[in-house]
């Protein structure tokens, strides 16, 4: 039988917006900004279940499909991941964000029995704060993955496995009540964002965020500092900041590099790193991100240009998919399908069809690889398709850029992939079947999402089924073929 936790009731919010009233007050008089933040690897000694009473103990990456995924009795239902967390009283001053970085195919997770996120997407960093519904003491957390059939999340039906389960690691993040917020950016906490990049200078912006948890404003600096790959610093400053209570601030760095050593494909990918730290007054939290310097452009006679030079593109399309450990790869697996890669002379990959394990794109970062990621957005789009689905779709491509925005190896950011086909063996017609005019009107809503996301992305759809597809441009208004 399935264990359902009760939602949050209002007695309990009322109770914590009390403690958090008090402890404001506490805050006011001795502050507490100066805990320093802390990251760490939570993936190990999960309980797993498929019905909450058969309990082993396994470590994420995981999934169940791992011994049926290759056969025809594939596991479709619900899993269970079951962990303690103990809260000490030292610990009072801590907010804690739990992240999960892909729970297949969709997720909630309950703390202490109270329902604290869903999340429709299994391929994509699921962030929350879990502080409100934790006690002094042991805390249950509960991970219910779900890889039942839906018309309401994509991917609907596809000709790849629907793994259930943890199959990326998790993290938790113990936080003070100043950090840098690692939900604004994404888990690198912060964007940089190249302006105008030539051979001749690359000019950038470091995006990152201030999340003041306290009660009380607190005068803050954001130092910002870009280094070489041998040490130097090259660029950087420090920003002073004042952050009003219970407050998220954006804060930014403008910077210029003169002759930058350019991210240059498999012959050359150079990349430098950019050190984001927060003192509140003491250092309280510090993230660093590798980055690259590329341009590039597409030519209609010269084809893809990297750095202002043709470099035509030969690779292949590849999944997060390995015999017994299928969407749960171990960083020795994907080193072993990147090394084949590289034997085959491969400069471009493309991971379909749903953004891959964050390891998989720092290889491909570090190999000078270029990648096409994308959302799992397959087949369905039909004419009852639901604003949940809608929904779905956006989250998903909103968490795809905001989480994987920082590597130089993403060129194109795909949205869509065969609308008008079909794997569905459920029954029935999801969704109705198919809608043309529809297919136009999100596709357009969702590139147009994109370019406000992205800088100077190359986004792309691919045909329908057996047909070609056109989207008129939201720029210029011309009608541009699918990929």
């Amino acid at each position: 039988m399935e264990a359902v936790p009760s939602p949050l009731p209002s007695e309990f919010a009322a109770y914590e917006a009390r403690i958090g009233a008090i402890r404001d007050a506490v805050e006011e008089m001795f502050g507490r900004s100066a805990v320093p933040c802390e990251i760490v690897d939570f993936s190990g000694e999960w309980d797993f279940s498929k019905d909450c009473s058969d309990w082993q103990t396994v470590r994420a990456p995981h999934t169940c499909n791992a011994s049926d995924g290759m056969s025809g009795s594939m596991y479709r239902g619900k899993t269970y991941y079951r962990k303690a967390l103990f809260v000490g009283r030292e610990q009072a001053a801590i907010d804690f964000v739990l992240g999960f970085h892909a729970a297949g195919q969709a997720s909630e997770l309950y703390v202490n029995g109270h329902l604290c996120s869903v999340y429709p997407g299994g391929y994509t960093p699921n962030l929350v704060d879990i502080s409100p519904y934790l006690c002094q003491g042991n805390n249950e957390l509960l991970i219910v993955c779900d890889n039942t059939p839906s018309e309401e999340r994509i991917p609907v039906s596809a000709d790849f496995n629907f793994n259930n389960g943890l199959h990326e690691k998790v993290f938790l993040c113990r936080v003070g009540r100043a950090s840098l917020d690692p939900q604004a950016y994404g888990v690198d906490r912060m964007h940089v964002t190249p302006e105008e990049v030539s051979r001749q200078a690359a000019a950038f912006t470091v995006h990152t965020a201030v999340n003041n948890r306290s009660g009380c404003a607190i005068h803050a600096a954001v130092a910002v500092a870009v280094y070489d790959a041998q040490g130097n610093a090259v660029a950087g400053e420090t920003i002073p900041v004042e952050v009003q209570a219970h407050t998220v601030q954006d804060v930014s760095y403008t910077g210029q590099i003169t002759e930058p050593h350019l991210w240059d494909g498999i012959q050359d990918p150079y990349r430098y790193t950019v050190k984001v730290a927060l003192f509140a007054p003491d250092r309280v939290d510090e993230q660093s991100v590798c980055i690259g310097f590329r341009f590039f452009s597409m030519d209609a006679q010269q084809g893809f240009l990297l750095n202002g030079r043709p470099y035509p593109l030969r690779g292949v399309a590849l999944h997060q998919d390995y015999p017994g450990a299928m969407s749960a790869m171990t960083e020795e697996q994907f080193d072993a399908d990147y090394a084949d890669l590289a034997a085959l002379g491969c400069n471009f990959v493309r991971l379909a069809h749903y953004p891959h394990d964050a390891y998989a794109f720092e290889r491909c970062d570090a190999l000078g690889v270029i990648v096409q990621t994308e959302i799992p957005w397959v087949n369905h789009l039909g004419p009852d398709a639901s604003d949940a689905y809608f929904d779905s779709i956006e989250q998903n491509l909103r968490s795809m850029i905001r989480n994987y925005y920082n590597h130089p190896s993403i060129v194109f950011w795909g949205l869509s992939n065969e609308l008008n086909g079909s794997h569905w063996s459920s029954g029935g017609s999801p969704q109705g079947g198919f809608s043309a005019e529809k297919a136009v009107a999100w596709n357009n809503a969702f590139y147009a999402m994109a370019k406000e996301l992205v800088p100077h992305p190359l986004c792309g759809l691919y045909r329908p089924m057996g047909r070609p597809l056109t989207v008129p441009s939201p720029e210029t208004g011309r009608r541009i073929s699918s990929l």
